[in-house]
């Protein structure tokens, strides 16, 4: 479980020049426990959500752009995870651009359904025959991408 009161206290949302966010991102199942059943993956990834939508309470006063999106990858919850992104001193890669593929064979129908049911916008992907879905409130910050 995200201890979310310590979690707040280190970020800093501040917008000083210091309040910044290169692909930060924390995972809720680091340790890969989601992928021994469903019951179990589906609380990790509950547990993303709720973060994502504390994230979004912080985030709306922040005064630079930003992107706020949950990474799921459909065979690994290890890689789950809530990314916040904003202009950085380290590299010049904002703001990520997802290109969603078309015609992904989706393994986990139940998996998918379920990301769904948060009426968020979902970009579905391919890495290293991996299928990945990035989810993200399109009306909110910077969208991943300019398809709703």
């Amino acid at each position: 479980m995200i201890n979310k009161t310590k979690l707040f206290k280190s970020l800093n949302f501040s917008g000083d020049k210091n309040s910044w966010f290169d692909l930060w991102h924390i995972h809720s199942d680091f340790e890969g426990k989601g992928n021994k059943n469903w019951e179990s993956r589906k609380k990790y990834i509950y547990e993303l959500f709720d973060l994502f939508n504390d994230c979004k309470l912080r985030l709306k006063s922040y005064p630079h752009e930003f992107q706020l999106f949950i990474f799921i990858l459909e065979q690994d919850s290890s890689h789950d995870a809530v990314y916040i992104h904003t202009k950085n001193p380290n590299q010049n890669n904002f703001p990520l651009k997802i290109s969603s593929e078309i015609s992904i064979k989706i393994k986990d129908e139940k998996l998918y359904k379920y990301l769904k049911t948060f009426k968020l916008s979902i970009l579905e992907s391919i890495y290293e025959n991996e299928v990945q879905y990035f989810l993200f409130d399109h009306n909110f910050g910077i969208p991943l991408s300019e398809i709703t």
